[in-house]
């Protein structure tokens, strides 16, 4: 009897060590589904704050548009990087494809976990409207146009061709009163335009300033600080791209090369001639404005004190506008060329312009 219940106490007892070893089990197997669903639930929260970043960094890549990214030409990208909330982050580029189209890449990532997630966002740009009505526009100073001048409200296109559907002929030339302009040709045969000239006595200061922008915005946003002196304007490169550094350097007119793109705000603090070559962009002139030489501009010439061209002079495509001190004249001498055009002035626009997403299907999630 003694013996039969030691075998039942032993049959117990395993019992027992193996009701407790199926426990450790069944509680190290909770334990390591447990790990596994933290471990899951954190990798899905991670990436949902990678994505959060790569929409974030697309977002600000648009929101907060780099205006360098408006001088590229097509093919060339520009990167961005930034942190986002809770250990994640995004890194991404902006690659110019065409006139008026980018396309936003943005990979948002949180590395402790190893979440990566990318965005791709076309965007488009937004220019200002430029806001010249006249090939030459004079709200203060006066103007003395010389017999072998040429200046034109009618539009013409670039060189290499039209940029789309031509726009209305504006004036050749709009001053505020008959007595602050001067012909000296015959029948205005210096000046063309609907009409070829425009007194306009409800002008005000703010009509000699591009963009719809105050003067201290604008040389806010000056690309070249030019110091007073004789000037010959040629687009530089270096290592294949537009070397922006150099003060003569204002672009290239009509190339498809670095700097054909590349449309520049020149401040130009005091007195300044341009003895030739070419250049674009929006000229703001801080005191007298010499063309000469042949110099070609394409774009937007704003000035606060005089211009005057002699001998060869040169071509001013886009418009002028002129806010002279009173009594100041504009002697417009030689073969001086001021020619409207839509092109040159949407171009100059294209410049300051903003970014903005597209529309419609303007977004991808790649992974």
């Amino acid at each position: 009897m003694a013996g039969k219940t030691r075998r039942e106490a032993g049959i117990a007892l395993a019992a027992a060590l193996l009701a407790l070893v199926l426990l450790g089990a069944l509680a190290a197997a909770s334990g390591l589904l447990a790990l596994r669903d933290r471990r899951l639930a954190g990798q899905m929260q991670a990436l949902d704050r990678a994505k959060l970043a790569a929409d974030r960094g697309a977002y600000e890549a648009v929101v907060r548009w780099d205006r360098e990214l408006n001088h590229l030409p097509p093919g060339d990208s520009l990167g961005f990087g930034g942190l986002g909330g809770q250990g994640s982050g995004y890194a991404g580029s902006v690659t110019r494809l065409s006139d008026r189209l980018f396309m936003v890449r943005s990979e948002g990532s949180v590395p402790r976990w190893g979440a990566r997630s990318e965005v791709l966002l076309l965007a488009g740009v937004d220019p200002p409207r430029p806001g010249v009505a006249a090939a030459l526009t004079s709200v203060a100073g006066s103007v003395a146009v010389g017999p072998r001048a040429d200046i034109s409200g009618m539009d013409r296109p670039f060189d290499t061709g039209p940029c789309g559907l031509p726009v209305e002929p504006v004036a050749g030339v709009r001053v505020l009163e008959p007595s602050a302009l001067t012909l000296a040709c015959p029948d205005t045969a210096c000046v063309s335009g609907a009409p070829p000239v425009l007194v306009d006595g409800a002008m005000a200061p703010e009509d000699a300033l591009p963009f719809g922008l105050e003067w201290d915005e604008l040389v806010a946003l000056a690309d070249v600080r030019l110091p007073p002196g004789s000037w010959r304007l040629a687009a530089a490169e270096a290592e294949g791209r537009c070397d922006r550094t150099v003060v003569s350097n204002w672009g290239a007119p009509g190339s498809d090369g670095p700097c054909g793109w590349y449309r520049p705000v020149i401040h130009a603090t005091g007195p300044v001639t341009l003895l030739g070559g070419a250049g674009q962009g929006v000229l703001l002139m801080d005191g007298p404005l010499l063309v000469t030489g042949g110099v070609r501009f394409d774009g937007v010439v704003v000035a606060r004190g005089p211009i005057s061209s002699s001998g060869s002079g040169g071509r001013i495509l886009g418009g002028v506008l002129l806010a002279a001190p009173p009594g100041v004249w504009s002697r417009l001498d030689g073969f001086i060329r001021i020619h409207y055009s839509g092109c040159a002035l949407g171009a100059a626009a294209g410049a300051l312009a903003a970014g903005t997403p597209l529309a419609r299907r303007s977004w991808v999630q790649r992974f």
